[in-house]
């Protein structure tokens, strides 16, 4: 009985104990996982700002907390990539991917640099991949591209079928339409970034800004500075209607980015920073806006504070090639590269 007694004790003790150990396990995880993210976090402050190898420091610290942390690989390749060092970033980008398999902007990145270094093959192999994983989102990537590495034909067919397959989708006929524009085809760019604004979205800023790329190519900036200050107008008539109205405030943001960059495209930089500047204050993410003012700081040759709101830019707006050329040129200090989109057009096959 008594050796009966005693065994159930112990018995007892023993799960408490290993109660206990997986609690205490579970607990350090959780913790892991917290610290993880802030280190994350703090590292992509340090990237925004410019501060390259105390944010990698904190990248490697986030990821040693937790290894499964795709978003800290994600900031880690971006870093390395800044510091040039491409096979690193890849090997980054590839990790966040293998963690998060529908990471979009692990694919995004990971492409783009292979287009850089003229790996067109390996960039539409791995856009592909994200195509069969997220049908809408990669087949964008797909088509773009190949556009980027001069396979035309194929990336004008792969965006005739996403507008067949997915009639509604906004981000499919606005990419086709920078397609056509890539091909020099702006009557049908044009025509496509219309039937968005008529018939699916009459608020779409990137159809908005898309059609800025239209009219520069149409050369009919003048005639679109004056139609974006109209519409200013008129959303700032409906904001003043009812000022608690999110939306309104939000369309009214919009209309005045659209006037601020078309303003910028036109060589108006000084009135384009003006309206961009406040917006830039109150939302320091809005992609557009940091696209507004480091262009006008790259015009006045602050080459060191231009980089910073552009870098901010092109995350932002991945695949926007006047994002990336100024870019580029904030980063060799004014000299223009000889490739002005920062993209390999090296053909594929």
């Amino acid at each position: 009985m008594n050796s009966r007694l005693m065994f159930s004790r112990t018995t007892r003790v023993r799960l408490l104990a290993g109660i206990l150990a997986c609690t205490l396990l579970v607990t350090l995880a959780g913790c892991g996982g917290r610290q993880s993210e802030q280190r994350r976090q703090r590292a992509d402050t340090l990237l925004r700002i410019g501060q390259v190898s105390q944010a990698l420091e904190e990248y490697e610290r986030a990821i040693a907390a937790n290894p499964d942390n795709a978003a800290a690989f994600l900031g880690q390749g971006r870093a390395q990539s800044i510091r040039n060092d491409h096979e690193e970033a890849l090997a980054s980008f590839r990790r966040a991917i293998e963690l998060t398999p529908d990471y979009e902007e692990a694919y995004v990145e990971a492409v783009q640099l292979m287009v850089r270094q003229g790996r067109g093959h390996d960039a539409a192999e791995l856009a592909a991949q994200f195509a069969e994983i997220a049908p809408v989102e990669g087949g964008i990537l797909h088509g773009r591209t190949l556009m980027s590495v001069g396979a035309r034909e194929q990336a004008l067919s792969v965006f005739a079928e996403l507008r067949s397959e997915f009639p509604e989708e906004v981000p499919v006929h606005i990419n086709s339409a920078m397609t056509y524009l890539q091909a020099n085809r702006t009557t049908d760019a044009e025509e496509v970034l219309q039937h968005v604004l008529a018939e699916l979205d009459d608020r779409s800023l990137p159809a908005r800004m898309a059609l800025i790329d239209v009219y520069r190519a149409q050369d009919k900036l003048p005639e679109a500075i004056e139609e974006f200050r109209t519409l200013v107008s008129h959303a700032e008539d409906a904001y003043d209607a009812d000022p608690d109205d999110r939306q309104a405030r939000e369309h009214l943001m919009n209309m005045e980015l659209t006037l601020a960059r078309s303003l910028l495209e036109a060589g108006q930089y000084e009135e384009a920073e003006e309206i961009a500047t406040p917006i830039l204050h109150d939302h320091p993410e809005s992609g557009w806006a940091n696209y507004v003012v480091g262009a006008c700081l790259l015009e006045r040759e602050e080459y060191g504070e231009a980089l910073q709101y552009l870098q901010t830019a092109a995350r932002g707006l991945p695949q926007q090639p006047q994002v990336d050329r100024r870019l580029t040129l904030a980063r060799r200090g004014g000299l223009e590269p000889v490739d002005i989109c920062g993209l390999a057009k090296q053909p594929l096959g």
